[in-house]
């Protein structure tokens, strides 16, 4: 009897760490995208961006955020071609940017630049980690 109650606490135990650990990612996934977003303001003012500037970036930000979300439920494109169609969702961004005046030349390459370093930092292809 006192093995039954021992393993039922060890089961226990182990599925309350379980759930534990599953709150605490959960969080920190959360917190990755107020991070996020906190970096992108900071850069926005280091870059002396108007308030109207930087709301016209967001709104093509987020529409580019919408398109590749969409692009995850297209179960008919290979990693390759999804792959792509960001590439050129992203550079469609980065025309509209420019077309619209929103950022100078020399703000939309650093904009390319930080981009590329957030990419990085999470692990995505946007900005391919170098060989060593």
């Amino acid at each position: 009897m006192k093995l039954f109650k021992l393993a039922l606490l060890v089961v226990c135990g182990s599925l309350l760490l379980t759930v534990a650990k599953a709150q605490d990612a959960q969080k920190k996934g959360g917190d990755r995208g107020a991070q996020m977003q906190q970096q992108m303001d900071d850069w926005m003012t280091k870059q002396g961006l108007s308030d109207a500037n930087k709301e016209k970036l967001k709104a093509v930000l987020q529409t580019q955020r919408e398109k590749m979300m969409g692009l995850r439920d297209k179960t008919d494109l290979s990693q390759e071609q999804r792959r792509e169609e960001m590439t050129k969702i992203r550079e469609a961004g980065y025309k509209k940017i420019q077309d619209d005046k929103i950022l100078t030349e020399d703000q939309l390459a650093k904009f390319k630049e930080f981009q590329a370093q957030m990419y990085q930092g999470r692990g995505g292809q946007g900005g391919k980690k170098k060989q060593q």
